[in-house]
Order: C-alpha cells, then sequence, then structure tokens
C-alpha cells in the first residue's frame, strides 16, 4: 500500500506604499491559483501614480485591482504624488500682483500682495470670482483644494478741487476733481475796480501770470483762495484866493465811486474858471466826478465882481444837453438876462429852476429873467428817454430779461433764449418777423441763443421766442436674449436693439445693474444655474422697458468628445486653435467681457494676444454641430 500526501503551494504577497497613499486589502498569502483583490488608497492631497504587480504596471479601476490565477509569489508597490493646482494672476491697469506663485501644493498656503502703480487704489480683488479683502494689500489663502484665479482691478485716485474767491472777483475754470498725476488750469478774474491780492494752493501762495495759473502733478486734494481788494483813486482839490472848495486837498476815492465838489466866492466875488485835469470846465459853482477810474486835479479861481455888475450862476446836469451861456456870468446891474437849453439826442428837459424856482422855458425852449438887480442862480436838469420792449417765451423754454423791458434810448438790449430740457428753439420772432437766421450763437439743436436791439431810438419793438421738442428717438428693448451656464461663468447673448448706446444687465431681483456693455454678450462670472437675468436698453435719451426674464440653464456638453488643441499656452503674443468643425470662437476675460469674437473658416486659426493684458481667459469654441468647449489660455 502506498499513501501519499499533497500540500497546496500557496505565494506571499507582499506590498510596499510610498509616501501619500496605502495599499489595502491585499492578504499576505494566496494559494497558488487562487485570486485576491487589493485597493489603492492616496491620503488627502495626493493622488496615485504607478502602481505595479511583480514589476510590471498595471491599472487600477477606481483604485482597486484582481490578481487571478496566482502562479508566483506577489509583489505590490505603489507610489503617489502630491497634487498640486495652478496659481493665474491677473492684473487690471493701474497695478499689478506680486509674489503669487505658479502653483501651489494642496492642502498648502499662499500669500500674495496687491500693489497699485502710481495714482492708483485697488478697486477689488477676486479669487475664483469670490471677492476677498486684502490687509494692508497683502492676502493669504489656506487650504488649497483647487486651481486658484486671482484677479485685480484698480482705478486712478482723483482729487477735488474747491475754490473759494473773497469779495470783488471770481476763480474760473477750475474742474470739480482732477486725476492724480495730472493737472489743471485756472484763472482769478477781478471785478471793475478790484485787483488781486493773494492766490494760495493749500495754503502756498502762487503767482499766476496774466491772472492764469497752471498745477502740474496733483497728488493731493486742492484748496484754491483768492482774495481781492478795491482799487482807489485820489483826487486834489484846490481853490485860489477869493473863495473856497468843498474837499480842499486830496480825497481818497474808490474806483467806480463818484465825489461833487461845491465852488463857493466870497462876498464881492466871483467864480472865474474851474480847471478839472488841467483842462477849463467853466465857472459853475460846482463839479461831479462821477464812476472814478483814475487819479483827477480840480482847481477853482475867482476874480472881484466889477462895480455895477450882477453876478448870474447857470447850472447843468454834465449829461444829457447844454445849457447857453452856463457857468457864472456877469451883467450891468437892471439889464435883462436870457438862456436857452438844448437836450442831447436821446434827453428831453427835466425842470429848470432860477434861485429854487421852477420857470417854463418858452417854444425856444428859452427862458429871460428881467431888470437883474441881485444874483441869479440857474439850474437845469436832463431827463434819459426810455423805451419798453415786450419779450415773451412760449412753452418750452425761457427769454432773458422778460416782459415790458425798459431800454435807455441809444443803448443796446440782448435778449438770451434757452430751450428747456427736451426742447429746442423752434423760431424767434422780432417785430413780427422771424429773425430765426439772425440769432448769435445759434448752432446746435437744444443750444441757447441771444438777439441784440442795437440803437434803441423807439418804442414798439418785440421779440417772441417759441420752442418745440427736440424728435426722441424709440428706445427699444432687447430680444432673443439667452442664458447659458458654462464652466467660466453664465452666458448671456441677445440680439442688438436699433439705437442702443450700451445695455444694463440686471440679475434675480436686484435693482441695481451687475453690469453696463456696450456688446450684445456678457459673461456673470459669479452666476450660478437658476440665477434669473434681464436687460435694459441705454439710449441717448432714455431706457427702454426691461426684456423678458430668462432664467441660466446649464447646458451639460461632453467636452471629452472634442479635441481642441491651444497652444503655446501660456502665450506673450500669437497662439493656435486648432478644433474639428470649428465655426466660432469666443474670447472673454475674468470679469464676463467679450475681447475677441472670431469666425472661424478652418480647423485651425490664429489669435493675436499681443494687446492683451495679462491674464486668463475663457475660450469658448462653438463646432458646427452646436457643440460647446471651454478651454482657457494665459496671457503672459
Amino acid at each position: 500500500t502506498i499513501n501519499a500526501t499533497f500540500n497546496q503551494i500557496s505565494y506571499a504577497v507582499t506590498t510596499s506604499a510610498g509616501n501619500g497613499g496605502t495599499i489595502n486589502g491585499a492578504p499576505t498569502s494566496v494559494n497558488c491559483g487562487g485570486d485576491y483583490t487589493f485597493s489603492i488608497t492616496p491620503n488627502d492631497c495626493y493622488e496615485v501614480a504607478s502602481v505595479t504587480v511583480n514589476g510590471t504596471q498595471v491599472t487600477p479601476i477606481n483604485n482597486a485591482y484582481t490578481i487571478a490565477n496566482v502562479t508566483e509569489a506577489q509583489s505590490i508597490n505603489a507610489t503617489f504624488s502630491q497634487i498640486s493646482y495652478t496659481v493665474t494672476a491677473s492684473a487690471g491697469n493701474g497695478g499689478t500682483i506680486n509674489n503669487a506663485p505658479s502653483s501651489v501644493n494642496c492642502g498648502g498656503d499662499y500669500t500674495f500682495t496687491v500693489t497699485p502703480s502710481d495714482c492708483y487704489e485697488v478697486a477689488s480683488v477676486t479669487v475664483n470670482g469670490t471677492p476677498v479683502t486684502p490687509t494692508n494689500n497683502t492676502y493669504t489663502i489656506s487650504n488649497v483644494s483647487e486651481a486658484q484665479s486671482i484677479n485685480a482691478t484698480f482705478s486712478q485716485i482723483s482729487y477735488t478741487i474747491t475754490a473759494s474767491a473773497g469779495n470783488g472777483g471770481t476763480i474760473n475754470d477750475t474742474p470739480t476733481s482732477v486725476n492724480c498725476g495730472e493737472g489743471y488750469t485756472f484763472s482769478v478774474t477781478p471785478n471793475d475796480c478790484y485787483e488781486i491780492i493773494s492766490v494760495t494752493i493749500n495754503g502756498t501762495p502762487v503767482t499766476p501770470t496774466n491772472n492764469i495759473y497752471t498745477i502740474e502733478n496733483v497728488t493731493e486734494a486742492q484748496s484754491i483762495n483768492a482774495t481781492f481788494s478795491q482799487v482807489s483813486y485820489t483826487v486834489t482839490a484846490s481853490a485860489g484866493n477869493g473863495g473856497t472848495i468843498s474837499n480842499a486837498g486830496s480825497t481818497t476815492v474808490n474806483c467806480g465811486d463818484d465825489i461833487t465838489y461845491t465852488i463857493t466866492p466870497d462876498e464881492g466875488y466871483m467864480i472865474s474858471d474851474v480847471e478839472v485835469d488841467g483842462h477849463s470846465v467853466g465857472s459853475a459853482d460846482s463839479y461831479s466826478f462821477t464812476n472814478v477810474i483814475a487819479n483827477h486835479t480840480i482847481s477853482a479861481t475867482f476874480e472881484l465882481i466889477p462895480a455895477g455888475e450882477v453876478v448870474i450862476v447857470v447850472n447843468a446836469d454834465a449829461e444829457g444837453g447844454s445849457v447857453d451861456p452856463t457857468g457864472t456870468q456877469t451883467i450891468t446891474e437892471g439889464d435883462d438876462f436870457t438862456f436857452t437849453v438844448t437836450p442831447d439826442n436821446c434827453h428831453t428837459i427835466g425842470i429848470v429852476t432860477v434861485n429854487g424856482a421852477e420857470v417854463t422855458l418858452d417854444a425856444n425852449n428859452s427862458y429871460t429873467i428881467p431888470n437883474v438887480t441881485t444874483e441869479q442862480t440857474i439850474n437845469v436838469t436832463f431827463n434819459q428817454i426810455v423805451y419798453t420792449i415786450a419779450a415773451s417765451a412760449g412753452n418750452g423754454g425761457t427769454i432773458t430779461p422778460a416782459g415790458d423791458v425798459d431800454v435807455n434810448c441809444g443803448a443796446d438790449a440782448t435778449f438770451t433764449i434757452t430751450p428747456d430740457e427736451g426742447y429746442e428753439i423752434a423760431d424767434v420772432t422780432v417785430d413780427g418777423q422771424s429773425a430765426i437766421n439772425d440769432i448769435a450763437s445759434y448752432a446746435t439743436i437744444g443750444a441757447s441763443a441771444s438777439y441784440t436791439f442795437n440803437n434803441v431810438t423807439e418804442n414798439g419793438h418785440s421779440i417772441v421766442a417759441t420752442f418745440s421738442l427736440i424728435p426722441v428717438e424709440e428706445c427699444n428693448t432687447v430680444t432673443n436674449l439667452e442664458v447659458s451656464v458654462e464652466p467660466y461663468g453664465n452666458l448671456l447673448s441677445w440680439t442688438a436693439a436699433e439705437n442702443a448706446v450700451s445695455y444694463n444687465i440686471f440679475r434675480n431681483d436686484e435693482t441695481v445693474a451687475i453690469a453696463n456693455v456696450a456688446s450684445t454678450s456678457y459673461v456673470d462670472v459669479t452666476g450660478n444655474a437658476g440665477d434669473r437675468y434681464h436687460i435694459v436698453t441705454v439710449c441717448q435719451y432714455g431706457e427702454s422697458d426691461a426684456s423678458a426674464e430668462v432664467e441660466a440653464i446649464s447646458t451639460a456638453i461632453e467636452e471629452n468628445s472634442i479635441s481642441v488643441e491651444l497652444y503655446p499656452n501660456p502665450t506673450d503674443g500669437k497662439f493656435m486653435i486648432e478644433c474639428n468643425e470649428m465655426a466660432t470662437v469666443e474670447i472673454f476675460n475674468l470679469v464676463g467681457q467679450i475681447v475677441e469674437r472670431v469666425e472661424a473658416n478652418s480647423n485651425a486659426i490664429t489669435i493675436d494676444a499681443s494687446a492683451w493684458t495679462s491674464g486668463v481667459y475663457n475660450v469658448r469654441i462653438t463646432t458646427d454641430n452646436a457643440s460647446i468647449v471651454v478651454r482657457q489660455i494665459v496671457k503672459q
């Protein structure tokens, strides 16, 4: 009898896992011909790099692998690699993003700084589309678990300008604000009879040239101050022997003011002559300097009244007419004295008095004082003739001045015609006849205009302004609004509206537009599926009704079925796009603005990105069969 026993052959199973994960479920041994299954489990922030069985590369499915019909010892090895994510930084005009790495390990941290250029400040900073608030322009991202997209925008700093002018003048041409680094020019204008005393900017005295001053490279708020003083002049009065003059000596008179001098002879004397600035003005007993704008002198001389003579003093207004004879006269006691009054053009004779009593002139504007035995004083006044112009305006504007407007005979009268907002001047009739072609400054629709009556010498003038509504183009509502959910945000597109200047985009129930764009597409990078949108057209003279509201609908696309190549990526200039049956290419920046749109006519096109700002851009490719794929390109 032969007896034999047999042992089942078994093989040892050894496992070796590198840093970053484990091999699980593998037995320590397996019978010859048996099967076993093991799994590969990467740690957080790691992924499987390679798996080998007895040195041969294998490909686990869902990180599990089965060995069947084992016929030898088993050696399993797994290696792992730490996951890293790209970091892309995009800075708008006016600053830079510094210290951001090109990539960061999963779970790691990184810190970046946002540095505005001179005269700029940080407007916004977003990380993956979410606004963040740097401290001292520095921000740290902790425990990174996805690719990072940093975007920063900047705004130019502007400074307010305030101008204050004291009594006696104005500061002109100052803007309300000025951008940092830029300059501006202003003028200082003293009123008539004033002069500039001082001009300061932020408290520092400056010296304008011809009353004009330029500030360059503004780096702070501006406060302009100007002071003025009234100009004054000196009038010097003197009197010779035999009489006096009021205000004798030097008198200070403010520019534009008046001053009157009275000349009084002593008893037994009469006024011989009065000289003003060295020229004789006759022998009246008073003289007035009106609207003084220079230094002056006045002197009076006197002479004895001859025996048997009587003095007659004839005074008349300085303007408006004349009296013959005038000044100080002498006649033989007992004789008659006749004087004649002659008004100038645009004047009438006012009141004529002899020794304070009003008298009536004859048909020749003359008057005779009979048998003169005592001193006589004659005073004559004149009246300015005034005419009336009737000015009126219809609905839609104004005329200034309006109503019955008094105008001195011989003077000019200017009327300003101003249409209300939304109106323009239709016609201006002067004395019943259209004068629209004679209107000064009538150049643009809706602009103010003016008309001047020159040398008015009669009553009966009239001016009437009429206005009409400015035709307003219809502001149309946009149509065909479509919204889709894309990997880079919600994509809105619509048909252009006639007369549109731009479009305001509203999301959900928000009452403030999330964007204003001139194009007919927009990407809401912070939008989500289910968000609702409507658009309001902005036109030159108003806005349209809101468009129909459209919901963002997810349009899942099997991108893996579409082969797309972008190279070189990153690029500092031109790059190539290759895609079969490519129809259109749209490129958006990370704030949703379309940068470029190309109608493709081949499976390969070249895009020139030389002029683009550095950063990340979304490239949206639509194929002939309406499939859509999105890729990103980095502009260095």
